[in-house]
């Protein structure tokens, strides 16, 4: 089982900021008795939580097309492993 690391948790946090008031609106709507909005609510915010998390390893990490050109950029500045012994 992988740990949360301080960047995962900082998504999560981001999600929960968001996703707070979803949570906040759907339980006062399941209290008042309006149980099938509530529950929508709910799901939204689920949903709201897990979506930073999403869109930054989508669009930023090593296997989008942003991450391939970084990894290709970090190879074109790295010298080659013999370069030194051709002199």
């Amino acid at each position: 089982m992988a740990r949360l690391g301080l960047f995962t948790m900082i998504e999560i946090g981001a999600g929960l900021s968001i996703a707070g008031p979803m949570f906040i609106v759907g339980f006062d709507f399941v209290r008042s008795g309006e149980l099938a909005l509530g529950i929508l609510l709910f799901a939204l915010g689920v949903i709201a939580t897990f979506t930073p998390s999403y869109f930054l390893h989508r669009f930023l990490g090593r296997r989008s097309w942003v991450g391939r050109q970084l990894d290709r950029l970090e190879e074109l500045e790295r010298p080659a492993p013999l370069a030194r012994l051709k002199r």
